[in-house]
């Protein structure tokens, strides 16, 4: 079996539109933490890559950014 090498991060917004991040991952373990500025609709969704170039789902997610509330988004991480 592959090697988990990198972890392949798209944050969507209407009004934003979309990133890619790429996230190392050593002895198998990685952290990501958004930087959300703006109200809105998001979506996010994690991929997995191998040492073999093969990409793997690991989930997708949508989540609403309101006004006036405080907003302490996850860190997500594996360990």
């Amino acid at each position: 079996m592959a090697a988990l090498v990198e972890i392949v991060v798209r944050m969507t917004s209407a009004d934003t539109g979309s990133d890619a991040f790429v996230i190392a991952v050593q002895d198998n373990q990685w952290s990501y933490q958004p930087e959300i500025n703006d109200t809105g609709i998001y979506s996010l969704s994690l991929q997995a890559r191998d040492s073999a170039g093969n990409l793997t789902s690991l989930g997708s997610w949508r989540f609403e950014v309101v006004e006036g509330y405080t907003l302490w988004l996850p860190v997500i991480n594996r360990h």
